[in-house]
């Protein structure tokens, strides 16, 4: 299929793999420490989207429970060990989701850019996705900057060699939102993930679907 399209990046937690209750639990055991009642997946849902560090100071926060820096460095420690012991107990590909990528493996490079710990994002991607032909697979680290800053793109411009007016990105939350509009790419948003659909639909001229049947059709109309 040849078309303005070269690219299709997406977005992993909410978007391509359900992981709201590893990462629940993960928050769970740095709560205990705390004498906490666990993490819900509703709390979860509202604080992930821009890295566990800024998530789980929001999970603090939505518990009213203010901690030195010395300690939440200490309660990060152990909610990502805990998490990186068990990072794929619950996770699962969403319904139809590796078709939907399949379809697209020879026509489009594909990537997944992810917010989460880079080393994290290429376990969960390996083992719940891993027979993708995947061209990059990024997370978070030192080397670049996270979504929504637009440097986060760079490496799949480099990888792909194309120009970011030529990618697409499939995300299910305001942070995808910035980014591609921050990059002058097109995005579509899905609303299975982990952001409520009214908060979506407040995005302006925000591009919504309700299934991946309808994601795909959004995809085809874009080339």
């Amino acid at each position: 299929m040849a078309g303005r399209i070269k690219a299709i990046l997406f977005d992993l937690d909410g978007t391509l793999v359900d992981t709201i209750e590893d990462i629940a639990a993960a928050f769970s055991a740095a709560l205990a420490e705390e004498g906490l009642a666990p993490a819900t997946v509703a709390e979860t849902k509202s604080v992930v989207g821009r890295g566990l560090v800024n998530a789980l100071r929001g999970l603090l926060e939505i518990r009213n429970h203010p901690v030195s820096e010395e300690r939440f460095t200490e309660l990060f420690h152990i909610m990502y060990t805990y998490y990186e012991e068990h990072p794929v107990v619950y996770s699962k590909p969403f319904d139809g989701m590796i078709d939907l990528v399949r379809g697209f493996q020879d026509t489009h490079r594909l990537g997944v850019i992810s917010n989460k710990d880079h080393e994290l994002t290429l376990r969960i991607v390996s083992e719940l996705m891993g027979d993708v032909p995947w061209s990059v697979v990024r997370g978070m680290n030192e080397e670049y900057p996270r979504k929504p800053d637009v440097g986060a793109f760079t490496p799949f411009m480099k990888k792909m060699d194309l120009r970011l007016e030529e990618m697409l990105l499939i995300g299910d939350s305001e942070v995808d939102y910035q980014s591609a509009r921050g990059a002058n790419m097109d995005v579509i948003l899905v609303s299975w993930g982990f952001r409520p659909r009214e908060a979506l639909a407040a995005l302006e001229g925000a591009h919504i679907v309700d299934s991946v049947e309808e994601l795909k059709e959004a995809m085809y109309a874009l080339q």
